[in-house]
């Protein structure tokens, strides 16, 4: 008996197995849904991994995109847009003043003249109620737009600024010339409208040219923002043919924004007014803006991805040059 007992008090003590759990049938699906995805996942990186190491050019697209990803690139374009969109608006009462003023010496209606320029249903509409207030009237708006315009423009150099200086990993220092660039801005904008203008006439006329004009207009503009970045913009003091691939993929979207605008943006900006209201023409403006300023963005960070490929930034090395200047900073940019 004492054997027994102590054999009993040694051995562990027994533990009630507790029932398994009945399996419903589709949580065993979803449960193999789930590891095939994560074996898909895990394929598909090994692949990309793989493809990185045999391409350089592909290696250097995704370590732009990762680079653009932690530096909120995304938030950058966001900004940039809200600013471009604020410069659109004084733009715009600007040019419906000038023509106003033009459709009093034309015999043309204001809708043709601002459909002409390659403005649209929108503002051709503002244009016909302008060119119906007295020329003291006009030149009120004329002038109030083109202040706001020069004001503005100075914000959106702010941004473009800022985008560059977080794009090539430089400090923000204040960087001089503020108004001046803010003008040149606004010119090479209006004059890029007005280009946009010849290229809608062309369209209506034949198909062909405006389809040349169009690539044209997007070589034109991507050539504007490689000579802004190159001598307007904060840069390590890279040559100008570093910064040619930017342009380059900033020209190459522009030309698939062109098309997507004749045939989607435009067609919804003429009727946004009789669907949405004034709510559907800021949408989709602001929509067209952020695929513009994501272009920007995506072109500055891929040119200072290639650029300290090449050219690891020394320990402490934190000059900022932008042409003969240098500088910038976060508020006062």
């Amino acid at each position: 008996m004492t054997g027994s007992e102590d054999a009993q008090r040694d051995s562990p003590p027994e533990v009630a197995t507790p029932p398994e759990p009945e399996v419903v049938p589709g949580e065993r699906l979803t449960a193999r849904a789930r590891r095939a995805g994560e074996v898909v996942s895990d394929v598909a990186a090994l692949r990309l991994t793989e493809f990185r190491h045999r391409s350089d050019l592909f290696d250097a697209v995704m370590e732009a995109t990762e680079h653009d990803k932690t530096r909120a690139g995304g938030l950058l374009a966001g900004g940039l847009a809200f600013r471009m969109f604020l410069w659109l608006l004084p733009a715009a009462l600007m040019v419906t003043g000038v023509l106003g003023i033009v459709h009093s010496y034309s015999p043309d209606s204001p809708g043709k003249v601002a459909r002409t320029t390659g403005l649209g249903g929108v503002i051709a509409s503002a244009v016909g109620g302008a060119s119906s207030q007295s020329h003291t009237a006009t030149a009120v708006l004329i002038a109030t737009g083109l202040v706001l315009t020069i004001y503005t423009g100075m914000s959106l150099v702010r941004a473009l600024r800022i985008t560059a200086v977080v794009a090539w990993r430089l400090p923000f220092v204040r960087l001089p010339h503020l108004l001046g660039d803010g003008i040149l801005v606004s010119c090479l904008i209006i004059g890029l409208m007005a280009l946009g203008g010849v290229e809608s006439w062309f369209r209506s006329k034949t198909l062909l040219g405006g389809a040349l004009m169009g690539v044209l207009v997007a070589l034109i503009t991507a050539g504007g923002w490689l000579w802004l970045s190159f001598t307007r913009l904060p840069h390590p003091g890279v040559p100008l043919l570093s910064l040619i691939p930017g342009a380059l993929l900033v020209w190459g979207g522009l030309l698939a924004l062109h098309i997507a605008s004749i045939v989607y943006f435009v067609p919804r900006l003429d009727h946004a007014p009789r669907l949405y209201g004034s709510l559907g023409i800021a949408a989709t403006l602001m929509l067209w803006l952020y695929v513009i300023a994501r272009l920007v963005v995506a072109g500055a960070f891929f040119n200072a991805t290639l650029w300290y490929r090449g050219h690891p930034p020394e320990a402490g090395d934190r000059a900022v040059q932008s042409g003969p200047r240098e500088s910038i900073d976060l508020e006062n940019a």
